[in-house]
């Protein structure tokens, strides 16, 4: 990924003077974390950046555009973005939805290898202690504030997402930088821990999830992290009339906003991770929707975001629909 860097900023320099702006990354507050960087004049471009700490989904900040609905759209106002692999997915879904229009967007796609998960970084070493960072091969360099260096392997950082991802090429583009990624594992790893739950008893599934919603602050950064969850303010968790759920923090509405999101995220979640990734409490969000996509993709076939052209199964209707018992 050496130069890859600069193949971005090179490529974003070209395509800027044909769209309003482009949608990519920037070093946060520390070598660690990133924030998004709308790219809109030609000094922007510098402060791009690429690595393996490039988590965010991009396609988050697209939905809000209400521009981007225009039927054509004119000179210059096409909006660029970078996605990853798995985010193109969630580009898909928007698009099949009809939030978005494919020909307001200029993608630049970019295969990936993986992403570090801080969480499991942190476990490691205390973030705060890290000065700088390096990925060299599958190796991470670290450089703690006392000059001291510490090598671990690349693997054991990574997001359990990245280590079990089918989709780790861009699924549509416009501009692709870096090479093709060659998947080296099944598909069925992503799974695992849902095939545990559903190991357990009917009894221990409900303490489970009973736990990790009675931690939840209810900060709502699950749904705002979300690009499916583009409601905006017609979110029915802060609707007063019908007054749906309250606003106290305890379990019974904490289960009530969780599940109803999952089931409006039914056949349209598209395993990003950000719910679980953003939770302060880390709460595996990610793992309710996997099991609802897990279930929906054995009775009909469907990955939501893997094709634009086709219609999520909870909003069609067939006669002939069968359940297919077969393992994915």
């Amino acid at each position: 990924m050496s130069d890859l860097p600069s193949r971005l900023k090179e490529t974003i320099g070209e395509i800027l003077p044909r769209v309003k702006q482009v949608i990519g990354y920037q070093k946060s507050f520390d070598q660690l974390h990133v924030t998004p960087l709308f790219i809109r004049r030609p000094e922007d471009v510098q402060r791009f950046v690429w690595d393996c700490f490039c988590i965010p989904n991009l396609t988050n900040y697209l939905a809000p555009q209400k521009q981007l609905l225009a039927p054509q759209p004119a000179q210059g106002e096409k909006v660029g973005i970078v996605l990853k692999g798995c985010d193109s997915r969630s580009l898909n879904q928007l698009l099949q939805e009809g939030v978005l229009r494919r020909e307001q967007l200029l993608i630049i796609g970019l295969p990936c290898e993986g992403k570090i998960d801080l969480r499991k970084l942190g476990k490691k070493i205390g973030l705060e202690q890290i000065r700088e960072v390096r990925v060299q091969e599958q190796k991470v360099l670290l450089q703690s504030n006392d000059r001291q260096e510490t090598t671990l392997d690349l693997k054991d950082l990574l997001y359990d997402k990245c280590l079990a991802c089918e989709y780790p090429n861009p699924l549509l583009q416009d501009v692709t930088v870096g090479r093709r990624v060659e998947i080296k594992h099944s598909g069925k790893l992503l799974y695992e821990r849902v095939k545990q739950l559903e190991g357990l008893s009917l009894q221990e599934r409900r303490d489970f999830w009973n736990r990790e919603f009675a931690r939840c602050i209810r900060c709502y950064a699950c749904r705002n992290s979300c690009p499916m969850c583009y409601c905006m303010h017609q979110c029915l968790i802060e609707t007063r009339r019908p007054h749906w759920v309250s606003q106290e923090v305890s379990l019974k509405p904490n289960a009530f906003f969780h599940i109803m999101r999952a089931l409006h995220l039914a056949g349209r979640c598209t395993d990003c991770g950000e719910c679980a990734r953003v939770c302060p409490m880390d709460i595996p969000l990610d793992l309710l929707n996997r099991k609802i996509n897990r279930d929906l993709g054995l009775l009909f076939q469907y990955k939501p975001g893997t094709d634009p052209e086709l219609k999520p199964p909870l909003m069609t209707f067939s006669f002939k629909e069968e359940w297919d018992k077969g393992e994915k």
